[in-house]
């Protein structure tokens, strides 16, 4: 049930959230001038993550390998457990069920908020109300990862790396779609690396053979000899399966 070609463009994604977030909270961008992972004898900033996935995961490993406060809302139990775990049980992590009560009151803290979170379904829930984002301190950040499935925050709309934050409710958002597009010699190093064994398996035993022998890249075929046989991308695009 994996997307590994998507999975490492999230991993990215999560990593460049945190980057985006750390500069724009500087008083030069218009931010609160505080510094993401402090210093002694100075709190760290707190950075709240919607989403416990892969872009998720990684948000969360870079803000707190950089010193910041981090709180990870997900509504997957497991999920939580994982990264719980795989992140070491930090002292600096915590965790919970996102719900409306949980949502608002860390957005209500937080210096940064990072949308993180994926729909299979194509669409992604509004997780942060407007009344929320107004709960926030003036110059605190919102990072919308998820913006190409709709965003999960009612003050999102899509920017462009070109022009890539506006201010709502003296907040600072940035909702670009293609995050990874900022930094586009690791994006296709790092999608050249995933995609590499499929293209080799390809190449030597023909698509057809190789489907056989390997069940992510038959699940990862859209079109063959002229025909949609996705289905998923049938029903998204109103084709038919043939």
């Amino acid at each position: 049930g994996s997307l590994p070609i998507l999975k490492t463009m999230s991993a990215l994604t999560g990593r460049l959230a945190v980057d985006v977030a750390s500069h724009y909270l500087k008083s030069s961008q218009g931010g609160s001038g505080k510094l993401l992972s402090g210093i002694e004898g100075v709190i760290p900033a707190k950075v709240l993550i919607l989403g416990a996935g892969v872009a998720g995961f990684h948000a969360a490993e870079l803000a707190l390998n950089m010193g910041a406060q981090v709180t990870v809302l997900s509504r997957g139990r497991q999920r939580l457990m994982e990264l719980r775990g795989r992140l070491q049980n930090n002292k600096r992590l915590k965790t919970d069920i996102a719900s409306h009560d949980s949502v608002s009151g860390a957005v209500s803290t937080a210096d940064v908020v990072i949308g993180a979170i994926r729909d299979a379904g194509g669409a992604v829930p509004n997780l942060v109300t407007r009344a929320m984002v107004q709960s926030m301190q003036n110059g605190s950040v919102i990072v919308d990862a998820c913006i190409d499935q709709g965003g999960c925050f009612e003050t999102s709309r899509k920017t462009t790396l070109t022009d890539p934050i506006y201010v709502d409710e003296g907040v600072t958002h940035y909702c670009v779609r293609n995050m990874p597009g900022s930094v586009p010699r690791t994006a296709t190093e790092t999608l050249c690396n995933a995609t590499l064994p499929y293209i080799q398996l390809i190449g030597k035993d023909g698509l057809i053979s190789a489907a056989k022998t390997d069940n992510s890249l038959a699940l990862g075929i859209n079109t063959a000899n002229g025909r949609m046989v996705n289905r998923s991308v049938a029903e998204a695009l109103g084709l038919n399966v043939s």
